[in-house]
């Protein structure tokens, strides 16, 4: 980094604090049974990891960094006399990354559908209904295992659009809409209210024109102007 980034102790430390949140609440979690197992690659990835976050922790919580680095038997007397980590980007895995970034974002989203139904983790679920195409159905197939275990379904099942799940409702955006139609909004409202919302949504992803008729004269709309929501169907959150 230059020398404007090395002052930055701050953005260091976030950066610190959220791989070893990461290296905690992911790996290690989903690691335990190997863990339990003894298994030895799955140890020794752990230190190595652990006492890389040690050494780049040593110039901001010197005593802690060097009670760890002691802890995990690093090589020489201190942390502050060994190397600084090496960065080998030939190593990296950047699919790898890239989808497992794609099935983290999936079981939050699953997560946060599961809080807002009030379902609990540990009742089992027939299936979660995933929207996806191209890469990010490729990379949530490649991990289905690992995003079935955590959200606890059996199966995961693929939509191309959101709407395709249920029925979408259209209301107009009123901060939009006010201006364009001023005494004229109550008409554009019950016009928007007799409109196809799936028509509608999928209109606009198709860059289609979308048109109020009102008094005679047609308005275009675009998606700024509506709040669209999905009525999903029974049974689904």
């Amino acid at each position: 980094p230059g020398a404007s980034d090395g002052d930055d102790c701050a953005a260091a430390g976030r950066a610190i604090g959220e791989l070893a949140e990461e290296l905690s609440n992911w790996y290690v979690r989903r690691s335990r049974c190997r863990f339990w197992d003894g298994d030895p690659t799955a140890l020794q990835t752990l230190k190595d990891a652990l006492l890389r976050i040690a050494t780049l922790l040593a110039p901001l919580t010197p005593f802690v960094a060097d009670e760890l680095y002691e802890q995990l038997g690093g090589e020489g007397d201190s942390v502050h006399l060994a190397d600084w980590p090496d960065v080998h980007p030939g190593k990296r895995d950047l699919a790898l990354e890239a989808d497992m970034a794609t099935a983290r974002e999936t079981v939050r989203l699953g997560l946060a559908a599961r809080a807002a139904s009030g379902v609990n983790l540990r009742q089992p679920l027939r299936a979660a209904v995933v929207v996806a195409t191209g890469a990010e159905r490729t990379a949530i197939e490649r991990l289905s295992d690992v995003i079935r275990e955590e959200l606890n379904v059996k199966s995961l099942e693929f939509v191309a659009e959101a709407d395709e799940l249920g029925k979408v409702l259209l209301k107009p955006n009123r901060r939009a809409l006010g201006p364009k139609f001023g005494k004229a909004m109550g008409q554009a409202r019950a016009a928007i209210d007799a409109l196809d919302g799936s028509a509608v949504a999928a209109a606009l992803r198709a860059g289609e024109p979308v048109t109020l008729s009102i008094d005679g004269n047609d308005h275009a709309i675009t998606e700024d102007d509506l709040l669209m929501s999905l009525e999903a169907p029974e049974g689904y959150q």
